[in-house]
């Protein structure tokens, strides 16, 4: 699993799981896509190449800004990682040098 964040952007974060090079999930936490701006959403890879997308309720809230308070990454990187059925362990994390 990876996670990132946009420059100059740091409420905007995207978490991938990928799979033998298939990016078989994707979050986009206040990203746009299509008709939405902002917004948290999913992507679900399906086995025919495509992909949707969905709004999600699982998500711990990130609010929009230039900061973002302590622990939400790592919050939102848990929440994904639980959908995924990714077992993390202990003492994995280490808090982004921002």
């Amino acid at each position: 699993m990876l996670i990132y964040w946009v420059d100059p952007r740091p409420d905007r974060i995207h978490v991938s799981y990928v799979v033998d090079n298939v990016p078989v999930r994707r979050l986009d936490v206040n990203d746009s896509h299509k008709d939405w701006i902002d917004v948290t959403h999913k992507h679900r890879y399906l086995p025919n190449g495509t992909s949707d997308a969905y709004l999600p309720d699982d998500i711990p809230r990130v609010p929009l800004g230039p900061t973002v308070p302590p622990g939400t990454y790592r919050a939102v990187f848990e929440a994904f990682a639980a959908e995924c059925c990714v077992a993390l362990p202990e003492g994995y994390w280490t808090d982004p040098g921002r």
